[in-house]
């Protein structure tokens, strides 16, 4: 990057100001009012947006016209995520969002890739005022530094960008599209059973219950992997946030049984429903609160039938008329042992536990090719900005 010349950002563009400070008067329809909700992944979402009547949207925009081409940067919430305005679309911003209009010789992708940057993100990180919900604030936007190469140069790295990004939004559709197969089958080889009550069983008659919630370990920064309900998503398990116990406080800490790999874990708050099964990923670990594992009677059920069977939409609308809570949703582990799911005969649960195995072999191959494309992108970037 030394090569370059390094320029304030509002030396690059004709305008940097921000939406209106007063909070509006929202109508079921009218004109389309984002703000840095609407900035969240890079992109515009365009699909839930609020609108504000004529009259609002008439007064904000003799001060304010946004246009294609112009970036809206979120100054706090999702703080420093830019988006491209990417459609002519009449609309209004709150004073969450800053508004970056580029100078003529400046391409638009190559000014958003630049401030998306993990180069331009420290320099945001050190601006942020604030308690509470940090802010970015217009002067310290307009005194961000950013390298600015030759404009021939600006249009090949956005555009290499944008193709490595292409590549990793494939994958990750592929990825999608490999988890709706799975649950495609699911359906497809279940769905008669659901019908008939004697294919019912409640979770205590088919699963061994192991549950920590209550009981709050000691963290450490090493030591033995501590899951929590942050690592469950929905059929997905992730390793971050990694969380530790030490290794000396195993035994003491974990006295109420020993989860395994495959076994099914499911979140009973915070957030409430969400299940996955157990990779082979640890030699030993220990569960936190807010979570329930399960360890199915291998003769009666699956992992694998178990864990879709919890995330189906029937089961998930059933869990959610015995949960509690008026701001944060929970079921108590008594109300979901009284839960039931179907049991399908144990051949076909099987015969779907082998496509589901090719199937995630197949996801296996893809998250691989999502992990070296993000690497290449990062990579890239780095080469460009830092």
């Amino acid at each position: 990057m030394g090569k370059w010349d390094k320029v304030k950002l509002e030396e690059v563009c004709e305008l940097i100001t921000d939406g209106t400070h007063q909070t509006p008067q929202y109508t079921d329809k009218g004109y389309i009012f984002l703000s840095s909700k609407n900035v969240t992944s890079g992109k515009i979402d365009w699909d839930n947006v609020k609108y504000i009547p004529e009259g609002l949207h008439n007064e904000l925009y003799k001060r304010l016209k946004p246009k294609k081409g112009d970036i809206l940067l979120a100054k706090n919430g999702t703080t420093g995520v830019a988006a491209l305005v990417d459609r002519d679309e009449i609309f209004d911003i709150y004073v969450s969002l800053a508004l970056l209009r580029p100078k003529k010789g400046i391409f638009a992708p190559y000014l958003l890739a630049v401030i998306n940057s993990p180069y331009v993100k420290r320099q945001f990180d050190r601006s942020l005022k604030g308690i509470g919900v940090p802010n970015l604030h217009l002067k310290e936007i307009k005194k961000t530094v950013i390298p600015i190469p030759p404009f021939n140069i600006q249009k090949h790295i956005a555009n290499t960008l944008d193709k490595t990004q292409e590549i990793i939004d494939g994958y990750k559709k592929q990825h999608a599209e490999l988890d709706n197969l799975i649950k495609a089958v699911f359906y497809e080889m279940f769905q008669e059973y659901y019908h008939d009550k004697k294919m019912q069983k409640l979770l205590r008659e088919i699963c061994t219950f192991i549950d920590y919630r209550g009981k709050t370990p000691e963290k450490s920064n090493s030591g033995i992997p501590l899951i929590t309900a942050k690592n469950i998503k929905n059929n997905t398990f992730s390793v971050e946030p990694r969380e530790f116990i030490p290794k000396e406080n195993y035994d003491k800490v974990m006295t109420r049984g020993i989860p395994k790999a495959n076994d099914v874990i499911f979140t009973t708050e915070a957030p409430l429903g969400n299940v996955c099964r157990i990779p082979k990923v640890f030699s030993r670990f220990a569960v936190g609160q807010r979570i329930i594992v399960m360890q199915p009677k291998k003769d009666l059920v699956t992992s694998e039938y178990l864990e879709h069977a919890l995330a189906s939409e029937q089961f998930q609308k059933e869990m959610l008329k015995r949960s509690s809570g008026s701001t944060v949703r929970g079921i108590r582990s008594k109300e979901l042992l009284q839960l039931a799911i179907c049991i399908p005969p144990i051949h076909l649960q099987l015969e779907f536990t082998k496509i589901v195995t090719k199937i995630e072999e197949q996801k296996t191959l893809v998250k691989q090719a999502i992990t070296e494309s993000e690497q290449l992108f990062n990579s890239l970037m780095s080469e460009y900005f830092e």
